[in-house]
């Protein structure tokens, strides 16, 4: 199947956020998922060596580390959410670039951002789904920031059934 670009917006407040179905419901049948929680922590040494060579060092619910770098996710590694030295990390590209970026340094916990992820899809009158989405409630802090992604699809190859990819993966 073919896919179209994903296209993310900031809503403006929270009751766009809860109501956005409302306005769906009567033009396509939703399918609504259970929402999923998800805490994401970043690392870096005291120096900030990774974020001055433009990484981020992402650890997803003290299951696994991701380096993300300009484009995008480098590599991921399974290490818990207690490993402080480079050498901590199991043989990848993460514990390579982190040996070269931060040398002796421990990481440490920078930033904690909270999510709140909602996956949905939007059927047409022929039960096709024409419409992934996600609503994501992000924390930092007390403040919440709510977005709402969409990917149209189109094209059904056979056997697919009009499934499709949501974008909510952390």
């Amino acid at each position: 199947m073919d896919s179209l670009p994903v296209i993310t917006w900031e809503l403006s407040e929270a009751a766009q956020y809860t109501n956005i179905f409302s306005g769906l419901s009567s033009d396509f049948e939703i399918e609504i998922k259970p929402a999923l929680s998800s805490t994401l922590r970043f690392y870096d040494d005291f120096d900030t060596h990774l974020w001055e060579a433009n990484y981020l060092l992402c650890n997803v619910d003290k299951q696994k580390f991701q380096l993300i770098g300009h484009s995008g996710c480098i590599d991921t590694v399974s290490a818990s959410g207690d490993v402080r030295f480079w050498w901590e990390f199991r043989e990848s590209e993460v514990k390579v670039k982190l040996q070269k970026l931060i040398g002796l340094r421990a990481i440490l916990p920078v930033a904690s951002l909270s999510l709140l992820e909602t996956d949905f899809s939007l059927r047409n009158s022929d039960q096709k789904i024409v419409v992934k989405g996600c609503l994501t409630q992000s924390m930092v802090g007390e403040e919440p920031t709510y977005y709402c992604t969409l990917q149209a699809l189109r094209g059904y190859a056979s056997g697919t059934g009009g499934a499709g990819h949501s974008n909510c993966d952390a």
